[in-house]
């Protein structure tokens, strides 16, 4: 069967969450200004079209009032006595003075068949040119005012307008009276309004001819509108559209149109200012999310250095976690982190009393087992080895008594014997040799040494430098026997092929070491194993605070480093 495969888990850091954070933070916080900026904008271009039309109005109502003031004054001069009478260089006089006064630039007295008879842009008598026909055919047959389209004068070869009444005598048209407007004063209107300088405002005639402009006057006086202007201007006399000037710039124009003189007014905002504002706006907002997403940026990495620094701080603690001694948490400015660094120093103090525990009643097992080994030696030496030796001897004294053929049963029973004799003495040497308690652990280790190179043909090298061997606690005697006992066995068992095994105990800075080096055929110590000899030896030493080590590799031997500390001796 295949092990379950562990699921890939893509793990994030602190930092990429903080961002995280900061963007769930600013992005709604710019999608909403947006909003409301684009609403604002809305609200205020909406606001600005109806004031854009208010304005058309009002411009066309101030070109009716300066038309019928011009009306007005026009029909109080028809009226004069001079014209009564037929005087006409008195006439011409009063003209005059009344052009100084008005706001007008010239007034023409013609006949009925459209001769002009005065023209105070020439002086009186000077001979002068016929009058239009059209216009004045309409004067004579309606009998009132008619205000003229724009068009190129016949004494002032200049674009113009007239606003023209018949002059009556005994009820019949007697003379045409006009005056005359160029449209530098209708341009005045507009300039009055100080409108910005790229709006774009124009007055037209009520045959779709620019009379007056803001921008480029002089160069459009005397055309046509765009022809978006003249379809809306077509379909109503008031409203708003999307368009494009005469030079091609795409506008917002409102127009309006009067009712009494047929002229209208345009205004054309230019698209690039009226959204340049809006773009400006959201050139702004984007530039403040960029520098609000840097400085969340920059405050998250900040943050989470602090939070991950707090966090590492706690990993020497937790790695020493089941060390023994006392746990030191480093301070953190965090309260969550120091909460969960005194959780660690608290599960270090019950992982050190559980410990305790535990060693102890390994200690206990294992002193149990020492004093079972000794009873069983002591038993089997004493009572089972004396019960066979005098089992021996018996058949010694036996063998007198038989046959020859039964002696030589009797002889083959007391070989049996005798060699169960040493099976159990060796048993019983090896479950705990008296020399540990009677000659001391050097002594025991160079016996048990001489014995095992004996038994298994491997030659053995024992160096000791610890003067005080034998005289270290019970615990650690009996743990460096045991340690080299078992690495002897497993040598024996699985390194076959050693000729040579060096064994070397020592002590530096209150250190007890044991290294036991053999040339055998070694094996990989990361592989995993069964061997339950290392695991014992393993548990032995933690009981005495001490640490086993193996260095081993295939056809390169084996070296078991065992070290012990002395100073749990001094304290005991």
């Amino acid at each position: 069967m295949h092990a379950p495969q562990t699921p890939i888990v893509h793990r994030r850091t602190i930092r990429f969450w903080l961002n995280c954070l900061v963007i769930a933070c600013v992005v709604p916080a710019v999608i909403i200004t947006t909003f409301i900026i684009y609403r604002s904008f809305d609200q205020e271009r909406l606001g600005l079209v109806r004031d854009t039309i208010g304005t058309a109005r009002a411009l066309s109502q101030a070109v009716d009032a300066e038309l019928k003031g011009a009306r007005s004054a026009m029909l109080v001069l028809s009226s004069s006595p001079h014209l009564v009478s037929g005087d006409l260089k008195n006439f011409y006089d009063e003209a005059q003075s009344v052009v100084l006064t008005l706001n007008i630039d010239n007034i023409v007295l013609s006949d009925v068949d459209g001769q002009q008879l005065i023209n105070t842009l020439r002086p009186f008598g000077e001979p002068l040119p016929r009058h239009d026909r059209e216009q004045l055919r309409r004067v004579i047959a309606t009998g009132q005012p008619v205000i003229s389209d724009l068009f190129i004068g016949a004494v002032s070869q200049k674009p113009i307008i007239i606003i023209e009444a018949p002059v009556l005598a005994d009820g019949k048209a007697r003379y045409a009276l006009a005056f005359g407007i160029f449209p530098e004063r209708l341009s005045e209107i507009l300039r009055r309004q100080k409108m910005p300088s790229d709006w774009v405002a124009a007055i037209v005639d009520s045959s779709d001819t620019i009379v007056a402009r803001t921008i480029g006057g002089d160069d459009f006086i005397g055309k046509k509108v765009s022809m978006a202007l003249l379809r809306e201007l077509k379909a109503a006399d008031e409203g708003v559209f999307e368009g494009k000037t005469i030079e091609g710039i795409p506008v917002l124009s409102s127009f309006s149109r009067s009712q009494f003189s047929g002229w209208a007014v345009a205004i054309g905002i230019p698209k690039e200012t009226l959204f340049g504002v809006l773009w400006q706006a959201l050139l702004s907002n984007i530039i403040a999310a960029l520098v609000l997403l840097a400085g969340g940026a920059y405050l998250a990495r900040r943050i989470a250095m602090r939070i991950v620094g707090s966090i590492q701080a706690l990993r020497g603690p937790a790695i020493e976690l089941g060390t023994s001694g006392p746990l030191v948490v480093p301070p953190v400015a965090i309260q969550e982190v120091y909460s969960l660094g005194q959780s660690l120093v608290a599960a270090h103090g019950l992982v050190q009393q559980r410990t305790g525990e535990r060693d102890d009643l390994r200690r206990r097992l294992m002193s149990a087992q020492e004093e079972e080994r000794l009873r069983l030696a002591h038993d089997l030496h004493d009572q089972t080895g004396q019960g066979i030796t005098a089992a021996i001897l018996e058949l010694k004294a036996i063998e007198p008594l038989v046959d020859k053929k039964g002696l030589d049963r009797v002889r083959a029973l007391r070989k049996q014997l005798d060699e169960l004799s040493q099976m159990l003495h060796r048993i019983a040497w090896e479950l705990r040799p008296p020399s540990i308690d009677q000659l001391g652990l050097t002594n025991a280790i160079e016996n048990y040494l001489a014995e095992w190179g004996k038994t298994n043909g491997i030659n053995v090298d024992f160096h000791c430098s610890d003067p005080d061997l034998d005289r270290r606690s019970n615990e650690i005697r009996t743990t460096v026997y045991r340690v080299v006992q078992e690495t002897l066995t497993n040598v024996a068992r699985h390194a076959a092929d050693a000729t040579q095994v060096s064994i070397v105990i020592g002590v530096a800075e209150g250190m007890l070491y044991l290294a036991i080096e053999d040339n055998g055929r070694g094996f990989d110590p990361g592989a995993p194993s069964s061997r339950l000899g290392l695991a014992g030896m393993h548990e032995r030493l933690l009981l005495v605070g001490g640490r086993l080590a193996i260095e081993s590799s295939e056809d390169q031997g084996t070296t078991v480093f065992a070290r012990v500390p002395l100073r749990l001796e001094s304290a005991a």
